[in-house]
């Protein structure tokens, strides 16, 4: 064979592999720990654009709106990625009725510049507003609002099935649909449409308290559980002993505020970005913050509700996620095993020198309406916020991540599903037993698993 044969050959190797590549994109999630490489990644515009695509494909769909989920629920290998965020429409209000119907690429922080001119707010969301409404019915969010998780707020939704049919789900109509979508992943279908109820939009004001943990659980039990007077709630644990906190409450107000804005700007988050970066770097600042905090946030503070619900992630971005990077886990802890998981979680986390910036406590009242509820019980919710190192194959995280799952599912309580897919088959199966009931429903509507993700791949299939 000739040189000019051989540099040919080569040319034509590189042609097809550049014209390979280019046909397939990786796609990341917001911790850049779990890259998936997809087919493609669509990003439709209307609903009858996306209901031609799912008609058109053989390839296996995943669905990504914010992106905010860390374990590759939002892809699947070699399939197709649909990127909701052009279908963020908000289609009615109802003002009387406290209602309102939108697409599920819309935006939290969109809701909230439409609805505070009403003086109207959001009943459920997660802390942060710039996920999309479609993200977090995938996941049935919860906040610190205890009156439960987003599941409780819904009305009724519209589903778009693997046979390119739209169907309407509700508590009176196909209610399979509507149990298992809500807390689903998209492993059912797209939701294209959800009718949510609303709020008022009233002053709050902030009490603060700082105490040891054992003081924190009768407080809790005393001032907070089934007080109606409570709008939001939570309790910071501050690393690395967990045994001081500091507990947040906002109750409804009479009083005039004292910020006047009704929505916080989208400011850039300077500070909040030093200050992630000294917890992360410097383990003393760990404790000096647990000096400092409770007496920031002591002074009297009354805002809109919107305002307090209005924060974004920027404020937690790091200022960058190299060599090291930040991750999230959170578990549901039955209300009166908290102490003992922590004893648990204390010695896990000091075995394996765990770098856990900040870990807090939010209240979840029961829900057992979303098939693959998180909460069967009322629990206190865990939220771990975790320095790692970036590496491809997180085997340490593995490691210390099972066991702090076999120490809350030894007290009864269970772990969320949006964040690293590090637990077993059987920690999975166990934290979540009504997975076959989800399967059956999944079969009957999505026979041929034309929905999928990297959750439904590792835990879902045989």
């Amino acid at each position: 064979m000739t040189r000019i044969t051989y540099i040919y050959n080569f040319l034509m190797l590189l042609v097809l592999h550049n014209a390979i590549t280019l046909c397939h994109e990786t796609i990341y999630d917001v911790s850049r720990l779990s890259p998936v490489t997809v087919e493609q990644v669509v990003t439709p515009s209307s609903v009858s654009e996306l209901q031609n695509i799912i008609k058109s494909t053989k390839k296996t769909i995943s669905f990504a709106g914010g992106r905010f989920s860390q374990g590759g629920q939002i892809a699947c290998p070699n399939g197709i990625v649909i990127d909701t965020t052009k279908l963020n429409a908000i289609l009615s209000c109802n003002i009387d009725q406290k209602t309102i119907t939108v697409q599920p690429g819309t935006r939290w922080s969109q809701i909230q510049e439409y609805i505070d001119p009403y003086n109207l707010s959001v009943h459920v969301m997660q802390s942060y507003n710039n996920f999309t409404v479609g993200g977090s019915l995938s996941v049935n969010v919860h906040g610190r609002d205890p009156k439960g998780s987003l599941i409780k707020t819904v009305e009724s939704i519209k589903v778009l099935l693997a046979n390119g049919s739209i169907v309407q789900a509700s508590r009176e109509q196909h209610t399979d649909l509507f149990y298992a979508s809500l807390g689903g992943y998209g492993l059912l279908g797209a939701i294209v449409e959800v009718t949510l109820k609303l709020t008022d939009n009233i002053n709050i004001e902030r009490y603060t308290h700082s105490m040891s943990i054992s003081e924190y659980i009768s407080y809790f039990f005393t001032q907070i559980y089934n007080n109606e007077q409570v709008i939001f709630h939570n309790a910071n644990v501050y690393p690395n002993e967990f045994k001081k906190v500091s507990v947040i409450t906002w109750y409804k107000t009479e009083n005039n505020v004292t910020i006047s804005q009704r929505l916080q700007p989208p400011d850039f988050y300077i500070k909040e970005m030093v200050a992630e970066q000294l917890l992360r770097r410097i383990s003393p600042f760990k404790y000096i913050r647990s000096l400092l905090e409770p007496k920031k946030i002591s002074k009297k503070l009354v805002t809109y509700r919107n305002y307090e619900m209005s924060y974004s992630t920027k404020s937690l971005e790091p200022i960058m996620r190299w060599p090291s990077t930040s991750i999230l886990q959170e578990y549901f802890v039955p209300l009166h095993a908290l102490e003992s998981f922590l004893q648990q979680y204390r010695t896990i986390i000091q075995k394996y020198n765990v770098n856990v910036l900040n870990l807090s406590i939010r209240y979840v009242p029961q829900e057992i309406e979303s098939i693959l509820n998180y909460a069967p019980q009322d629990s206190f919710a865990l939220v771990a916020y975790i320095n790692v190192f970036r590496s491809t194959e997180q085997y340490i995280e593995k490691k210390w991540t099972r066991d702090i799952i076999n120490a809350v599912l030894s007290v009864g309580g269970t772990y969320y599903l949006p964040y690293h897919l590090y637990a077993t088959k059987q920690q999975f199966k166990h934290a979540y037993p009504k997975l076959q009931e989800f399967l059956n429903i999944k079969q009957k509507h999505d026979p041929n698993n034309m929905f999928t993700n990297s959750l439904h791949q590792k835990y879902m299939l045989p």
